[in-house]
């Protein structure tokens, strides 16, 4: 694998491992053998360059088949909101993905047990999953996959009527984003008290980006 600290020139080989919640970023030499995201086995892993825990990740941007930018809370970084450091990480395809998945599931973001659908036609399909959301973006996580939007891409949200399901209460929002210069959207249904709370949450952290306004 490769990694570059945004703000420095230079890729270097290495390798990453994750150990007690704590990704490690190891440079390697040039005779040592290269490896890929794993737990610690015993190997020599090299000169250790950067550590992020996971609690600290706010962001995770897929920008390429093989290609990851991790967002984290520094040393100065403390508030909600405040500018995050980077790390840029290429490895194969299945690495990537397992790596990506494996953050989202440990960030430590607000979740929300949901059904979603990417698609609204009449054969859309609903999708079990969960919704997490940091300062950044939010995440639709199923085991399929997962779809990130980031928050300055977002046009509206917009609460869907109420109804009731074998006597309980259910809702949805409609979260509207620009993504490949089209307008797509994302219908999310849970629970009554579930959509409210998520509604409040993601109003929230609209109001505080520059050009959003409420329909």
């Amino acid at each position: 694998m490769r990694f570059r600290i945004v703000g420095e020139d230079i890729w270097k080989e290495g390798k990453l491992v994750l150990e007690n919640n704590t990704l490690f970023f190891y440079e390697m030499k040039s005779k040592q053998k290269k490896g890929l995201f794993g737990k610690i086995r015993g190997e020599k892993k090299g000169r250790e360059v950067l550590k992020i825990n996971i609690s600290s990740i706010k962001d995770v941007k897929r920008v390429s088949e093989e290609e990851l930018i991790l967002g984290y809370e520094g040393v100065s970084s403390s508030e909600e909101g405040s500018q995050l450091a980077y790390v840029q990480v290429r490895m194969r395809a299945e690495a990537i993905n397992d790596l990506e998945r494996e953050i989202l599931m440990r960030m430590n973001a607000k979740e929300f047990s949901v059904f979603f659908a990417q698609t609204l036609t009449e054969e859309m399909r609903l999708r079990k999953g969960i919704l997490k959301l940091s300062p950044f973006a939010l995440w639709l996580i199923d085991r399929e996959g997962q779809k990130r939007i980031e928050w300055d891409v977002v046009v509206n949200v917009e609460e869907k009527k109420r109804g009731k399901y074998k006597g309980v209460e259910y809702a949805a929002i409609l979260v509207e984003y620009i993504e490949d210069s089209k307008v797509k959207s994302s219908l999310i249904i849970s629970k009554g008290d579930i959509i409210s709370t998520l509604k409040k949450e993601i109003s929230e952290i609209l109001s505080r980006h520059k050009g959003y306004s409420r329909h």
